[in-house]
C-alpha cells in the first residue's frame, strides 16, 4: 500500500507540475505587452515597497548579499532588487516563457551583471551556497506540496537569514473565487468555445474590480493567474506560521495585521477569520479587488540560539519606519493588495448576510 501511494502521489506530482508549466509558458503572471513596458514600470515604481517589512531589511542589505527568489515569474521581483537595492539575485523558474522575459527586461535594465535567471524546478535543484533571503510570493500555493516546498526552499536560507512568502488565503480567498464561480465552472468543464466566453466574462469582470491596471496584456495575465489557474491551494496563517517554527524559524511579521507587531499569535489567528467577511464585502458588495492573499517574513534561528519557538526577531526592523512608510505608498499601490493595510471596520452583517449572488 505505500508503494501505491508513493506512486499516486508521484504521478499527482507530475500531473500538476506540467499543467501549470503548460499553464505558465502559455502567459506567465505579471506579463506586459512588451520589455520596454515592464522595465519602465519597475524604473517608475519600487513594487518591493508593498511590503515594507522586507523593505526595511532590504534598504539596509550589503551589496555583497545575494537573494533567492524562487518562481521570479517574468522577473519583476529580481529587476526590481537590482535596480532599487544594486542587489544580487540568482532567481528561478520552471517556466522558460517567464524565464524568457525576465532576462529581456535585465538586459533592458541593464542589469544583468547583478542577475543570474535559471529555468529549474524547485524541488530537485541543488545551489552551491545558502542566501541571506530567500523570496517567494505567489508560488509555493501552486505546487503539488505547499508544505514540502516551504521545507525545501527553507533549506537554501543560510543561519540568522530571512524567508518570505506570500500565500493565498483560506478564509480571504474564497469570496474572490466565489465572485467568478459561474465563469470558473464553464471555463473548467466546458469545450474551447466555452472556455473562451468564459475568460472574456471573467476578464470584464475583473477589470471592474482591479480597475487600475490598464495594460490590456497585464490584465489578461492578472486574469487568467487568479481566476483560471490549473492548480492552486489556499492557506491559513495559523498554518503557515506552525510550519515556519517548526522549521526553527522566527516569525518576524506579517501583511495579516499591516506588517505591526503581534502582541497575541492566538488572537490574530482568530482574528484572520474575520478575512472572509471583509473579502466579501470588498468583492461582492464594493466591486473592489481583494484577492485574499498574505504575506509573512521570519528569520531562520542562529545555531546558538535555535528552537526560539514563538519568538519574534524584532530587533533587525525598525518598526516605526514600517508604521510611517505604509501611509505614503497609499498613492503608488493598489490599497487592497495586502490584506493588513485595507479597512478593518466590518459593518454588523453575518457573512451569510454579505453572501449575495454575484
Amino acid at each position: 500500500w505505500e508503494l501505491i501511494r508513493r506512486g499516486k502521489m508521484n504521478n499527482f506530482k507530475t500531473q500538476t507540475m506540467e499543467k501549470v508549466q503548460t499553464f505558465y509558458n502559455a502567459m506567465p503572471f505579471n506579463f506586459t505587452d512588451s520589455v520596454k513596458t515592464a522595465s519602465k514600470k519597475i524604473l517608475r515604481q519600487n513594487a518591493i515597497q508593498a511590503y515594507p517589512n522586507l523593505h526595511e531589511i532590504l534598504r539596509k542589505t550589503k551589496e555583497t548579499d545575494t537573494v533567492l527568489d524562487i518562481g521570479c515569474g517574468a522577473g519583476w521581483f529580481p529587476n526590481t532588487l537590482a535596480c532599487h537595492y544594486q542587489l544580487q539575485c540568482v532567481a528561478v523558474d520552471f517556466s522558460e516563457t517567464a524565464v524568457g522575459r525576465a532576462r529581456e527586461i535585465a538586459a533592458a535594465l541593464e542589469v544583468e551583471d547583478k542577475l543570474s535567471f535559471n529555468v529549474c524546478d524547485l524541488f530537485t535543484e541543488d545551489f552551491e551556497s545558502s542566501f541571506f533571503l530567500v523570496n517567494s510570493i505567489g508560488v509555493l500555493h501552486h505546487t503539488h506540496d505547499c508544505q514540502a516546498a516551504l521545507v525545501r526552499i527553507s533549506e537554501f536560507v543560510r543561519s540568522g537569514g530571512y524567508i518570505h512568502i506570500a500565500l493565498y488565503h483560506s478564509y480571504g480567498r474564497k469570496p474572490f473565487l466565489d465572485y467568478f464561480s459561474a465563469e470558473r465552472k464553464r471555463f473548467f468543464s466546458g469545450d474551447e468555445e466555452s472556455q473562451k466566453e468564459a475568460e472574456k466574462k471573467a476578464l470584464e469582470k475583473y477589470k471592474e474590480l482591479n480597475s487600475h491596471i490598464k495594460d490590456e496584456t497585464l490584465l489578461l495575465s492578472w486574469c487568467r493567474d487568479q481566476v483560471f489557474h490549473p492548480h492552486e491551494t489556499q492557506h491559513t496563517l495559523k498554518e503557515a506560521c506552525e510550519w515556519l517554527w517548526d522549521l526553527d524559524f522566527s516569525v518576524i511579521s506579517t501583511s495579516m495585521n499591516g506588517f505591526g507587531p503581534v502582541k497575541s499569535w492566538d488572537a490574530l489567528f482568530e482574528d484572520e477569520k474575520n478575512k472572509e467577511s471583509l473579502s466579501y464585502q470588498w468583492n461582492g458588495i464594493k466591486k473592489k479587488y481583494y484577492p485574499g492573499f498574505f504575506s509573512v517574513l521570519a528569520q531562520k534561528n542562529s545555531c546558538e540560539n535555535s528552537s526560539c519557538g514563538k519568538t519574534q526577531a524584532l530587533n533587525s526592523i525598525d518598526m516605526n519606519f514600517i508604521t510611517s512608510i505604509k501611509h505614503k505608498l497609499f498613492p503608488v499601490l493598489n490599497p487592497v493588495e495586502n490584506d493588513g493595510w485595507v479597512q478593518k471596520e466590518l459593518n454588523n452583517k453575518k457573512i451569510e448576510d454579505l453572501r449575495k449572488p454575484y
